[in-house]
């Protein structure tokens, strides 16, 4: 449910998909979905930050399909029992099974199904599995601003299809192996990906400021089929109701 309350959009959702989502317990996650109740809240007027927050400690965002997308994961680099959190796995790689299925989804020890990347049932539902004539809004990030699937208008005013401004890193990490990660930038951690400024119309949080269905122009956020796939920043200030810290 969706309710605006002064200047606040207000939102209750349970985190069960109105799509096709895969069979849980499966390899790599042997938790059960179930209904989880959150209400949260985010600005119906966003405005733009002086710089980008990460979004790490926050979902992202939630969709329409009554799922929240959140990119980081719970896993670190560890070596003898010792966690490094400055080097944290993405969910969106084959180096590790974190139990995804075909939505980049799985589902947390409390029952809480929620995406990581692109959720392909949700956005073939949409679309009727046809490529888009439109813009496909996915639904609101935690700063209020919204959230597209990866098509966007180019200056000539032509849909077209984006992908975002991150790439590997060259060579290999400086970790030992036993305090921090050694071996080939391979897209295991986030670490592994650097933006390159000027290959994307996207920035760093996956977002861009041009014309929408709903908008002359507006800044909105891209989810991509190339990493991050969702947004790793917000452009402008996350609502305290999508964190996580205590």
């Amino acid at each position: 449910t969706e309710e605006i309350v002064g200047n606040k959009r207000q939102i209750t959702f349970n985190n069960i998909a109105n799509h096709p989502v895969g069979k849980f317990p499966r390899a790599g996650n042997p938790n059960t979905i179930s209904v989880n109740s959150h209400s949260v809240e985010m600005t119906i007027n966003p405005e733009a930050a002086t710089s980008f927050t990460s979004g790490q400690g926050y979902d992202f965002g939630i969709l329409f399909s009554g799922v929240a997308i959140d990119p980081y994961t719970a896993e670190f680099f560890t070596s003898g029992g010792q966690v490094n959190r400055n080097w944290n796995e993405t969910a969106l790689t084959s180096a590790v099974n974190l139990g995804t299925d075909c939505n980049n989804a799985h589902v947390q020890p409390t029952g809480e199904y929620h995406y990581h990347g692109t959720p392909n049932a949700f956005i073939e539902k949409l679309t009727n599995g046809q490529t888009p004539t439109t813009m496909v809004k996915l639904g609101y990030a935690a700063d209020g601003f919204p959230i597209y699937y990866k098509y966007g208008y180019d200056d000539s005013d032509n849909l077209v299809a984006m992908e975002s401004g991150f790439r590997l890193r060259e060579g290999s990490r400086e970790g030992d192996g036993v305090s921090a990660p050694d071996g080939c930038f391979d897209g295991l951690y986030f670490q592994d990906y650097e933006y390159v400024s000027g290959i994307s119309p996207l920035d760093q949080a996956n977002g861009k400021t041009g014309k929408t269905p709903e908008a002359a122009s507006e800044y909105y956020y891209v989810v991509t089929d190339n990493f991050p796939s969702s947004p790793l920043y917000f452009r402008g200030t996350p609502d305290g109701s999508f964190s996580h810290r205590p």
